[in-house]
């Protein structure tokens, strides 16, 4: 996509998923609807964008796929820091005590 997202344009990939699976509207309403904003949004860029674009919505709709969340962490790991061990040390600031980013061992 070549233009941002201004605040649920209903153009871009994330507002397009939100759409299709809030059921907010019927998945066929929301999918009009979002169509009906690409082709405002670029029709002037030309039959070969606005093609390629509308393409795009039916790829995200069809891309979609339920994601089962557990009910607890199930990780047996832990995160890798956000800055490694390896970096140098102008890039290892000193976390807060208190900080919720600051790991235990730390």
């Amino acid at each position: 996509m070549s233009r941002p997202c201004p605040i649920c344009c209903t153009a871009c990939p994330c507002c397009r998923s939100v759409f299709a699976i809030s059921e907010v509207l019927s998945r066929e309403k929301a999918l009009e609807r979002v169509k009906d904003t690409v082709a405002k949004t670029y029709a002037e860029h030309g039959a070969g964008v606005l093609r390629r674009e509308l393409a795009a919505v039916d790829q995200a709709v069809d891309g979609l796929h339920r994601v089962d969340i557990p009910d607890r962490v199930t990780a047996t790991r832990d995160p890798a820091p956000v800055v490694p061990d390896t970096a140098q040390s102008r890039s290892r600031l000193p976390i807060p005590a208190d900080s919720p980013f600051r790991r235990s061992h730390v």
